[in-house]
């Protein structure tokens, strides 16, 4: 039994060494093939019938069901492939819109005629609304977007103390006047130093004087006159104009204080010095203008005037917190466009 196992064991070993002896002949054996014999491509290129395979690959694709993959259009190596403008929602709905922007995001924003501003404005009043809260909101997101026009973290720095930037404010009467006043005191309470040009020192507006008594605690520059504006281009970095909105009477854009500030910013002002507008009324209802068109426009969130195309550069529209209930009863449905951001910039279609 033993010797029959042993026999066994001797012939598997046997077999085993055979069988790796003759795989490394074909691995590494000389005799598997002549390497001195060359081979013919070409030869072995005409055995393969390219015409027969390309017609059966044919005949499978013509035969095959057909699948729709969407849009088959063909594009140029420098055109995108993806939506080049987002989708367009209307949830702000207007009679007699003439006009109309469109947002970041996509929404639809109408314009509205004069007549539906002042039906806003006796909606705020009649729910007694504080103006007060308006001109903050307005002022607080207006003075953020002039910080960025003057540079903003690049210039307002310690060490930039020797090129601290200057805005000139021109203020008219009534609320217009009140916003710019309380744009100045927020820059001032920037760093910004500020020169603000006033028709009066004592207005029957009261958020007016209130207003002026706050910018005055800065202890910065006020003036009745302009020939108390600089004089320089170079000491002009901004200037804002709060002269006149749908509310300022034609008698008052005639008046010498008035004429004074446009002619100031037209002998004065450098063309490349931004010019901000703060709700100013529709083009056919302004008075004497400058000469040099402003960089950008602001107006409050009760919906922007029809402006004509590229008049009065970029234009932004500011969240006041308006209920939609003061909107509804001006005739108007409103959704809130403003998403996530106190200021939306506004193209115009």
């Amino acid at each position: 039994m033993a010797r029959s196992i042993n026999n066994n064991g001797s012939n598997n070993s046997s077999r085993y060494h055979n069988l790796r002896k003759s795989r490394d002949e074909e691995c590494f054996g000389n005799n598997s093939f002549d390497m001195d014999e060359e081979f013919d491509f070409e030869k072995n290129l005409a055995l393969f019938d390219k015409r027969m395979i390309f017609n059966e690959l044919d005949e499978k694709l013509r035969s095959s069901p057909k699948t729709n993959n969407g849009d088959s259009s063909k594009y140029r190596n420098d055109e995108n492939v993806l939506p080049s403008s987002p989708p367009q929602y209307r949830i702000i709905k207007t009679k007699n819109s003439t006009s109309e922007y469109v947002t970041d995001s996509g929404i639809m924003i109408p314009s509205i005629n004069l007549e539906n501003r002042i039906r806003l404005h006796e909606s705020l009043d009649n729910f007694k609304i504080s103006w007060e809260k308006i001109i903050e909101l307005f002022s607080r997101a207006t003075a953020d977007i002039v910080l960025q026009t003057l540079g903003a973290s690049h210039r307002l720095v310690p060490s930039n103390t020797h090129q601290i930037p200057t805005a000139v404010i021109l203020c008219g009467r009534g609320k217009i006047g009140s916003y710019g006043l309380a744009i100045a005191r927020l820059l001032c309470s920037h760093g910004v130093k500020t020169i603000v040009y006033v028709p009066y020192m004592y207005s029957d507006q009261p958020n007016f004087n209130s207003e002026l008594k706050l910018y005055e605690l800065f202890d910065q520059q006020c003036t009745l006159s302009t020939k108390d504006l600089p004089q320089e281009h170079s000491e002009i970095d901004v200037v804002i104009n709060a002269l006149e909105s749908f509310d300022t009477s034609s008698e008052e854009k005639h008046q010498t204080w008035y004429k004074k500030a446009c002619q100031w910013v037209n002998s004065k002002v450098d063309p490349r010095t931004p010019i901000v507008s703060i709700d100013p009324p529709p083009q056919q209802q302004r008075g004497p203008s400058f000469k040099h068109s402003s960089k950008i426009t602001i107006v409050p969130g009760f919906l922007p005037f029809p402006f004509l195309d590229k008049e009065g550069g970029k234009l932004y529209m500011v969240n006041i917190g308006i209920p939609d209930l003061i909107f509804k009863n001006a005739g108007i449905k409103f959704s809130s466009p403003y998403g996530a951001k106190s200021a939306i910039q506004l193209y115009r279609k």
